[in-house]
């Protein structure tokens, strides 16, 4: 992890979602997950929190992830991290993206067939998304939300799995001071 030089305390770094709440039961409707942002890997701590959503609608995921108070998304093209956000399918070959939002800042996927996503201490996964127009280091940050969707053939909740036991991973900063 690195260490902002700005003249307030940031933490910079990434951190990682454990555990599964709920997941509704018919394969006709659609169906979400919601998992917490728990595990911390930043440099002074992050005091990970916020959430993720992901919802089925057919062959396709939507993700919504929401960062606790004070946190706030990066570029995810610092030492080590090479994702603003990413996640681990297992079985899919190839995935088409849209709807990236989060703000002002641009997003990107990564890649739309498997590649391998280094995290830092989280880990590395096969698909993300980054941040084009945030800045590294920790300068220019953005928001502390990210919503996007993924669609491939046979794709469902089942092919999202975890890396290391965190089913994702995210660059962030935390804006306190200290």
């Amino acid at each position: 992890m690195r260490i902002s030089s700005m003249v307030r305390g940031i933490c910079v770094g990434t951190f990682t979602v454990l555990a599964t709440i709920v997941a509704l039961p018919s394969a006709s409707q659609a169906q979400t997950e919601f998992f917490n942002w728990t595990s911390d890997h930043c440099t002074g701590g992050c005091n990970p929190s916020g959430t993720v959503t992901v919802t089925q609608s057919g062959s396709t995921l939507t993700f919504v992830s929401t960062l606790g108070d004070s946190l706030e998304y990066l570029g995810g093209n610092g030492a080590g991290i090479a994702a603003t956000f990413a996640f681990e399918l297992s079985g899919i070959s190839s995935v088409t993206f849209s709807a990236i939002t989060d703000g002002s800042q641009t997003f990107a996927p990564n890649a739309t067939t498997p590649t391998s996503i280094m995290m830092d201490g989280a880990g590395t996964y096969n698909f993300g998304v980054t941040c084009t127009t945030c800045g590294p280091g920790g300068s220019n940050p953005d928001g502390n939300s990210i919503s996007f969707s993924i669609t491939a053939a046979g794709l469902s909740l089942a092919n999202l799995v975890p890396v290391a036991g965190s089913f994702f991973a995210a660059d962030v900063i935390s804006c306190k001071t200290g």
